[in-house]
C-alpha cells in the first residue's frame, strides 16, 4: 500500500424534505471526488435528511435513515463502483430513537457507524438521543493510516480526538452541519484537533441556507491546506502523506509524553 493517497471533503445543501434530490447530491459529489481521485470522501452532518429541530421534535415524518435502508445501500453500491471509502452521515432511525450517525462505508461494506455521543443543547430538546459509545479508528483498503469518524459538536471537546489518535487515527473525518456566526471556532478547533494531535483532519460542512461551508482538510501541521468556499456546493482535495503525520509526531510528542495519571478519575 502507497503511503500517500488523496482525501476529500464535500459540501452541499440538503434541505429538509428533499430527501430524493439530497441522495442525487450527495452521490455526485462521491463521483466528482472519485474523479479527483480520492480514495476517502466525507459527507456533511445530516447529508441526506436535512436538519430541522421542529421536524426532528415531530419524529422527522419521512426522514432517517438505517443501517440497512435504501440510502446506505446506495452509497455502498457506488462505493464498491468507485473502490472508495465514504463517511456518510444522516439521521439515523431506530425504533424510536433518532440519532446522528456516521456511517463508515469502505468498498461497498459498512465498516463501522458512530452515533453523536454529545449533543448540544438545541439537539437535546429537539428529541434527538445521544450515542452511548465512543468511536474507534478502523482501518480500510486504500488508505494508508485508520480513519476515524466525528460528528460536529464532538470536535468541541479536545479529549474526543485525542483518544482517537492514541487508538491510532491518523485521520479524523468530522461532519458537521455547522451555521453562519460560529465558523471561526470550527475553524479553529478544526485546526487545532489536527495539530493537537499530528493527524489529518477532514472536515466536511453543510452549505446554503444559513450554513457556513468553508469545509476543510487540515494537515497534522494545523495547516489549511484544501478550503471551500461559504457559500457553494463543492469538493475539495488533498493528499494524505504517511511521512508527515510520522514527522509532526516527532516535532510535537505530546501524545507521547501526557501524563494520564494525573487526570482526575471519573
Amino acid at each position: 500500500m502507497t503511503d500517500r493517497t488523496v482525501v476529500a471533503a464535500a459540501q452541499f445543501a440538503a434541505p429538509v424534505g428533499e430527501l430524493d434530490q439530497n441522495l442525487r447530491n450527495a452521490l455526485e459529489a462521491v463521483e466528482a471526488a472519485a474523479e479527483l481521485g480520492a480514495r476517502l470522501v466525507v459527507l456533511p452532518e445530516y447529508s441526506i435528511s436535512g436538519y430541522d429541530a421542529d421536524w426532528v421534535r415531530s419524529g422527522a415524518p419521512g426522514g432517517g435513515s438505517e443501517a440497512t435502508g435504501d440510502v446506505v445501500a446506495a452509497m455502498a453500491e457506488l462505493s464498491a463502483r468507485r473502490s472508495l471509502t465514504v463517511v456518510l452521515n444522516d439521521l439515523e432511525r431506530s425504533g424510536a430513537h433518532l440519532y446522528s450517525a456516521s456511517f463508515v462505508i469502505a468498498h461497498g461494506d459498512v465498516a463501522c457507524r458512530h452515533r453523536k455521543t454529545i449533543l448540544t443543547e438545541a439537539e437535546t430538546l429537539a428529541g434527538l438521543t445521544p450515542g452511548d459509545s465512543a468511536a474507534s479508528p478502523v482501518e480500510v483498503t486504500a488508505l494508508p493510516v485508520p480513519v476515524a469518524p466525528l460528528i460536529c459538536f464532538e470536535h468541541g471537546f479536545p479529549e474526543i480526538a485525542m483518544d482517537l489518535a492514541l487508538a491510532g487515527a491518523g485521520v479524523i473525518a468530522i461532519s458537521s452541519a455547522i451555521r453562519t456566526g460560529t465558523e471561526y471556532l470550527r475553524n479553529l478547533r478544526t485546526r487545532a484537533r489536527a495539530q493537537d494531535n499530528g493527524c489529518y483532519v477532514v472536515a466536511a460542512n453543510a452549505v446554503g441556507g444559513s450554513y457556513c461551508g468553508e469545509s476543510m482538510i487540515v494537515d497534522p501541521r494545523g495547516d489549511v491546506v484544501a478550503r471551500a468556499s461559504s457559500t457553494d456546493p463543492e469538493v475539495v482535495v488533498a493528499e494524505v502523506d504517511v511521512a508527515v503525520i510520522d514527522e509532526q509526531r516527532r516535532r510535537e510528542p505530546v501524545l507521547r509524553l501526557r501524563r494520564p495519571e494525573l487526570r482526575p478519575s471519573p
